[in-house]
């Protein structure tokens, strides 16, 4: 009993020491958050840091999810879906980064392999408990696999869970942690189900739930073209980035995403085009259709594809060319129409 005499004092005493006078012993999300704010903006803008800064980061986060899947050796009942999230491994790497550097300057004397292993063992534990309550909140629920198909109505305990991802996102947004791979996709395909379009299209607008382009891709091959369907994949398509717009727009086939592809086909044929004489007459066999305005169109993009075929010829777009535009313009003034 004697040799504890004191112990409280001396514990408090030692706590608002290095609560008070040593905040520099901390570990501050603040660097990593700023520093991932960073990387996504300069990805944003095409640039990008050194090559070996990058690589080091993105392994750091390849062995996270390593270590995450040797904890994992049963399979789990939620189907979080195994995809390259490039964002959250992003986090993931610099958060170890961040916390290596910072066990390093404050315990020297301690091997750097074992605080590596205490890093890396520590993110993935993270990333673990996340996924254990998603388990835990999915047997509660008694949910299998296939609720997720989204032609059938969403029941209260598909929404339950929905509104627990919701939880965790806002936990996890507020601390600056990383998510699981495959999470957002859930999350949104859940969304999807259980949201009428307004609260949605609000919940995606405010960042809540993001567009992955698997959680997209689902949607776009899983929805039927009803009325109600036809509004819930162009409001989402008109939401993407151009480029995994132009790649989720080949999936749906319709009028709308014809559409969007020609236009976005004309305005990279008209870019760059300056304005040439041209003679008057045009050959009219040509033409299907004998509709001046569209026919002098057409002639103008089937001169540039073929005087720059590289402006056109890129991957997934080798079946899109003036032809197509023409199809697909009448299309749409039929419509329009209604003939």
């Amino acid at each position: 009993v004697h040799s504890f005499k004191g112990y409280w004092e001396k514990l408090n005493s030692n706590l608002e020491y290095v609560k008070y006078s040593k905040p520099h012993l901390h570990y501050n999300n603040s660097v990593v958050r700023r520093e991932w704010h960073s990387l996504i903006s300069e990805e944003k803008k095409g640039k990008r840091r050194s090559t070996v800064y990058v690589r080091n980061i993105l392994d750091n986060a390849i062995k996270v999810i390593s270590n995450l899947e040797a904890r994992n050796l049963e399979p789990r009942l939620t189907p979080l879906f195994q995809e390259e999230d490039n964002d959250q491994r992003l986090l993931m790497g610099l958060m170890v980064s961040e916390l290596k550097d910072h066990l390093l300057r404050h315990l020297q004397g301690v091997e750097k392999k074992k605080i590596e292993q205490m890093v890396l063992d520590y993110v993935s534990k993270l990333l673990d408990l996340i996924c254990q309550i998603l388990e835990a909140s999915w047997r509660k629920h008694n949910l299998h696999p296939w609720v997720l198909h989204l032609n059938r109505r969403a029941s209260a305990a598909e929404f339950a869970v929905f509104h627990i991802m919701t939880r965790i996102l806002e936990a996890t947004n507020s601390l600056f942690l990383p998510l699981p791979p495959g999470f957002h996709t859930l999350h949104t395909i859940l969304g999807v189900h259980c949201l009428p379009l307004h609260n949605l299209l609000h919940y995606i607008d405010n960042g809540v739930l993001l567009l992955t382009e698997t959680a997209v891709t689902r949607l776009m091959k899983d929805l039927d073209n009803t009325e109600k369907n036809e509004k819930v994949k162009f409001s989402i398509i008109v939401r993407l980035p151009p480029l995994t717009g132009q790649k989720i727009c080949r999936l749906w086939d319709h009028p709308v995403s014809s559409n969007i592809i020609s236009r976005n086909h004309v305005k990279r044929l008209l870019q760059n085009y300056n304005k040439q004489p041209r003679s008057s007459m045009m050959d009219k066999s040509s033409f299907s259709v004998e509709f001046l305005p569209l026919n002098y169109f057409i002639e103008i993009l089937t001169d540039i594809e073929s005087s720059n075929p590289a402006l056109y010829a890129f991957e997934g777009h080798d079946n899109v060319d003036a032809k197509f535009v023409e199809e697909a313009a009448l299309k749409h003034t039929t419509m329009l129409l209604g003939l």
